[in-house]
């Protein structure tokens, strides 16, 4: 009796040696070792005689125009028999006659067209790529979008021991080529997920498949207790039991685990209940071969899909081009009243939301990839000048903005403020007053507190380079430590100013609320004199020590200069900018009438 397909039984064979496989009956394992099945179908079937196939890897593809594009490129070379693009796995399938063209000039018709190519070289017998590199499939999820493939491409093939990376977004599969003295599988799967993205492998060239009839499965409890002894088992990638069928896929590292351990293991475990036999080897052929054979084939309705496609986007662009010229036309002579722009728009820009519309609703997957790209680069651009956007509804708001409020110290002022004016009204001398404060404002961290300190500093030690800005900040510190009034009781004011006690005498530096709080008497020519630094865009800080007004410092914050450019863009865009600060009425007037165009 002849056996049949479930009985044929196919051993490892040494590279370059071919065997016939080894008929058993009677479902015998036992004396057989490593069993292997092929790992693809014959890639020259269906090839005439004389001709060769090669797969092209090809990069850059987005649509169906693009495969497009690159198929006839490839027809196109004199001695290239047929030419088949798949768009999701990013391959091209090409059988040409090697007496007049060669590999090189396939992948040089891809590039002229504009893509990137690589032709995809053939494994060794032994399931190891040449020159002692694997090829590892990786699934990888979490990419939405172009840039997520471009970004693991890009830490894929910035690893050591990498080769070869291509990434594609349609499947969610990446293909890696790498060196495994130098990186391992764990190490790329990690490096990915590392960069945000969930990561596994999926198969590797030093992974084995075997594909088992299962006997002995009866129940929905027997195909349960089948699938956790096989997940307990090492070495098992993955496995697949189709309980119709009864047939049991499992993929498996040979470095861990042989077929024949795998079988012994599974039937050890179910104590000898399910008995394994080897299925049909016409169906060895990988879920992966079949699906890349079914994309290369082109059916009538796919290569008339391609056609249309060809020639409907040139279409599309050029009625939006028509479209915009239209209305442009008609904007120019009047063809319709001036109330219809868009609020600070003009005749083009009125024009060219109707040509966009016409794309967009001829193409909606523009408008799908041009989103999440705009808010992409939007909020990267955004983040390299310091400002933080949320998210894509952030900047979709942000185009109903009526005010933009501006805090005045650090933001429109360079906030490096500068002491500018010192006035006594007493008969203390300039540089005991500049002592006296810096001895109450060390203790601040307000930033004219530091300026005053700053002043002072300058003033007494002018000639001595170990306290200029060059000096360390050590031997500042020191310096100033040993010049300084010794202070107790220190506390600071919001919005007030401070208040400590020196030679055990109450000194007050702030502004006038401090004064009057605490009883001090403001005289009228030290007012006067207040009034006309605020009108000058400065503050005026007073201060008061043994419960009498000695003097007054004039502090001012110069704005930026970009100032000015920002608040009129602003103006322009039909926003109003606003400024707030904690100083006096005054000040901030004389702040915002050197820009006239702001309010306060």
């Amino acid at each position: 009796m002849a056996p049949s397909p479930r009985d044929l039984q196919l051993t490892q064979v040494s590279p370059g040696a071919r065997k016939l496989p080894e008929m058993v009956t009677g479902g015998d394992f036992g004396d057989l070792e490593d069993v292997r099945l092929l790992d693809s179908y014959d890639n020259s079937e269906g090839v005439e005689q004389g001709m060769q196939r090669v797969q092209v890897r090809v990069s850059g593809m987005t649509c169906a125009a693009c495969s497009n594009s690159v198929e006839g490129a490839l027809k196109s070379v004199n001695g290239v028999l047929t030419a088949s693009v798949a768009l999701l796995q990013n391959r091209a399938d090409v059988v040409f006659d090697p007496r007049l063209v060669k590999d090189e000039d396939i992948k040089n018709a891809i590039e002229d067209a504009g893509f990137e190519a690589e032709v995809i070289p053939e494994q060794s017998t032994n399931g190891i790529k040449q020159h002692g590199t694997l090829l590892g499939q990786f699934s990888i999820g979490g990419m939405t979008c172009a840039a997520c493939v471009n970004s693991v491409e890009g830490i894929l093939k910035g690893l050591p021991g990498v080769k070869r990376a291509v990434v594609a977004l349609a499947t969610s599969l990446g293909e890696v080529e790498y060196d495994p003295t130098v990186i391992s599988k764990d190490d790329i799967v990690n490096a990915i997920e590392d960069a945000g993205f969930d990561a596994s492998l999926v198969q590797s060239s030093q992974q084995d498949k075997i594909i088992l009839g299962v006997a002995g499965v009866f129940s929905e409890t027997d195909a349960q207790t089948l699938e956790a002894i096989i997940s307990n088992l090492k070495g098992v990638r993955h496995f697949r039991f189709d309980r119709i069928s009864r047939e049991l896929e499992i993929l498996f590292d040979p470095e861990v685990v042989t077929s024949r351990s795998v079988v012994d293991g599974i039937e050890g475990a179910s104590n000898e209940k399910f008995k394994l036999q080897v299925a049909n080897p016409y169906t060895r052929m990988t879920s992966k071969d079949v699906e890349e054979a079914a994309n290369m084939f082109r059916l009538f309705i796919s290569s008339l899909s391609l056609s249309v496609a060809s020639i409907f986007v040139p279409t599309v662009v050029a009625m939006a081009l028509l479209t915009l010229l239209g209305w442009y036309i008609a904007g120019a002579f009047g063809a319709y009243p001036e109330k219809w722009l868009p609020e600070n728009g003009n005749h083009f820009v009125f024009a060219l939301m109707f040509s966009i519309s016409v794309v967009v609703i001829a193409c909606p997957c523009a408008l799908g990839l041009a989103t999440p790209t705009a808010v992409m680069v939007a909020t990267g651009v955004g983040a390299n000048n310091g400002v933080l956007i949320k998210g894509g509804d952030a900047l979709e708001r942000a185009q109903k903005v009526k005010y933009v409020i501006f805090d005045k110290t650090g933001t429109l002022t360079q906030g490096k403020a500068t002491v500018t004016t010192v006035k006594v009204f007493t008969g203390m001398d300039r540089g005991e007053f500049l002592k006296l404060v810096a001895s109450a404002e060390a203790s601040s961290e307000h930033p004219l507190a530091k300026a005053i300190v700053q002043y002072a500093r300058h003033f007494h030690f002018f000639d001595d380079p170990s306290v200029t800005n060059d000096a360390p900040n050590n031997n500042k510190e020191t310096t100033i430590s040993g010049w300084l009034f010794d202070v107790s009781e220190f506390s600071a004011l919001p919005g007030r100013g401070i208040q400590c006690f020196i030679d055990g005498k109450l000194t007050l530096i702030g502004n006038r609320k401090l004064m009057t709080e605490s009883g001090i008497d403001i005289p009228t020519h030290v007012e006067n004199f207040v009034v006309e630094l605020e009108e000058s865009a400065k503050t005026g800080i007073l201060v008061a020590y043994e419960g009498n007004l000695i003097g007054v410092l004039g502090v001012a914050d110069p704005l930026k200069r970009e100032a000015a450019i920002v608040i009129e863009g602003l103006h322009k865009m039909g926003v109003i900018p606003v400024m707030v600060t904690g100083d006096n009425w005054r000040t901030a007037q004389a702040v915002a009438k050197e820009r006239n165009d702001m309010q306060h």
